[in-house]
C-alpha cells in the first residue's frame, strides 16, 4: 500500500481488529502496513494493547518460530551480547532521537488524542510536590509562592497550619471545659497513639540456683 494516509475504511478496519484483540503483526499484514506504523496508530487513537493481550500475542508468535532460530539467536547473543558501554550508547542515541521535532510532534499527537494524560500527569505532579499541604491552604500557598518563592511560602503555610490547629484545639478544650493536657492526649489518641502505654516489665530473677538449690533462705 503506497503512502501513509489512513482512509476511513482502513481506520474502521483497524479499530475492529484492535477490538477483536488482533496482534500488531496481524493488523500490519492485513492492512499492508509496517509494524512501526501500526504502533504509532495505536498510540494516536489510544488503542494500546493491555498487558494480558500483548503477552498472549507474544507467546502465540513465539510458538510459530522454529526452535533452531532461538538457539542461533542465543549463541550469537552469548558472543556479541550487550555490554555496559553498548547499553549506555543506546540510551544516548534514544534520548537524542526523542528530542527530534518529529518524535516530539508524535508525542504531542498522542497527548492531543488522550487529554486525560495531561490531567493524570498534572495531578501526580501536584501530589508529589505539595501533597503535604491540605486542600484549603493550597490557594493561599500559590499566592505566597508568587510573592515570596516556594521555600518561604512552604514555611509560612506550615506555620499557619500549626497555628490554626492550635487555635482549634484551644477552642474545643474551652467549649468542653477540658484542660489543654487532656486535649493534647485526646488529639494523640485521635492520631492513632495508644491510650494506655504499658511499661516494659523486667523479668524477675529466678528463685533457684543453677545448681538446683533454692535461693529463698
Amino acid at each position: 500500500m503506497s503512502g501513509h494516509h489512513w482512509t476511513e475504511a482502513e481506520t474502521a478496519q483497524f479499530r475492529a481488529m484492535c477490538a477483536d484483540g488482533a496482534s500488531s503483526r496481524a493488523i500490519a499484514e492485513a492492512l499492508g502496513r509496517s509494524l512501526g506504523s501500526i504502533g504509532t496508530r495505536r498510540r494516536t487513537l489510544g488503542l494500546l494493547q493491555s498487558d494480558t493481550a500483548r503477552t498472549a500475542n507474544v507467546i502465540a508468535g513465539m510458538a510459530r518460530v522454529d526452535p533452531a532460530v532461538f538457539r542461533a539467536i542465543g549463541s550469537k547473543a552469548g558472543k556479541t551480547g550487550w555490554t555496559k558501554e553498548r547499553r549506555a550508547k543506546a540510551r544516548r542515541l534514544m534520548k537524542a532521537r526523542m528530542k527530534r521535532p518529529k518524535m516530539q510532534n508524535a508525542g504531542n499527537a498522542v497527548i492531543a488524542a488522550n487529554p486525560e494524560i495531561i490531567a493524570r500527569r498534572t495531578a501526580a505532579m501536584v501530589e508529589t510536590k505539595i501533597g503535604w499541604c491540605p486542600l484549603p491552604y493550597r490557594d493561599e500557598r500559590r499566592r505566597l509562592v508568587k510573592n515570596f518563592g516556594s521555600c518561604a511560602a512552604d514555611r509560612m503555610i506550615r506555620e499557619q497550619i500549626a497555628a490554626d490547629k492550635r487555635r482549634a484545639s484551644e477552642a474545643e478544650a474551652a467549649a468542653n471545659g477540658w484542660s489543654m493536657k487532656f486535649q493534647a492526649e485526646l488529639e494523640r489518641a485521635r492520631a492513632g497513639a495508644p491510650i494506655i502505654e504499658i511499661p516494659r516489665m523486667r523479668r524477675a530473677p529466678p528463685d533457684y540456683s543453677p545448681m538446683g538449690g533454692s535461693l529463698n533462705f
